[in-house]
């Protein structure tokens, strides 16, 4: 993993970037560092919600890219991490993401939630619906029934995938 001191300089030699951008970016990595948990819960904080800025969706796909950085095989951290892209609207990238998370958490409602959705933005229909069919199976489960993140993520999934919109209109 690179030490904090290695991010910032390597921040500061990044020209193309923004100047406030990249003294957020040096901010994060002196206080942050180079602790994924941190790194990742700052990113979910972010992209928990749909009603994000695409400037703040940016933000939380560096943070949570620099936290699967550190701990690439994390499957949690994956799963922010394909948030991220989503929200970002990379939907591709998402989905690929999403399916390494799946692969080591096996069925975290919110992970199947954002494949269901990425499926849906890829317009693979088939595959979204069946993702949804799994999440609706998930979050009836008693260990996730009265999870409050769960349920809204379902509804979120529902909305988009059996919604009245194109594939190509929704967002």
């Amino acid at each position: 993993p690179a030490l904090p001191a290695d991010v910032v300089a390597h921040l500061r030699a990044q020209a193309g970037l923004p100047v406030d951008l990249r003294e957020r970016a040096i901010r994060l990595a002196t206080v942050e560092g180079d602790d994924p948990s941190k790194l990742d819960t700052a990113a979910w904080a972010i992209v928990r919600r749909s009603d994000g800025t695409p400037e703040d969706y940016r933000r939380a796909l560096r943070l949570a890219g620099a936290a699967s950085g550190l701990l690439p095989e994390n499957g949690a951290i994956l799963s922010t991490l394909g948030v991220a892209h989503y929200r970002a609207g990379d939907a591709e990238k998402a989905l690929e993401t999403l399916t390494r998370s799946d692969g080591i958490q096996q069925g975290h409602p919110v992970t199947v939630a954002f494949l269901a959705m990425a499926h849906s933005r890829l317009g693979h229909e088939d595959r979204a619906r069946a993702e949804l069919a799994r999440l609706r199976e998930l979050t009836s489960q008693d260990r996730w029934k009265e999870d409050e993140a769960s349920r809204a993520f379902l509804h979120e999934a529902e909305d988009l995938i059996e919604g009245s919109q194109p594939a190509q209109d929704r967002r």
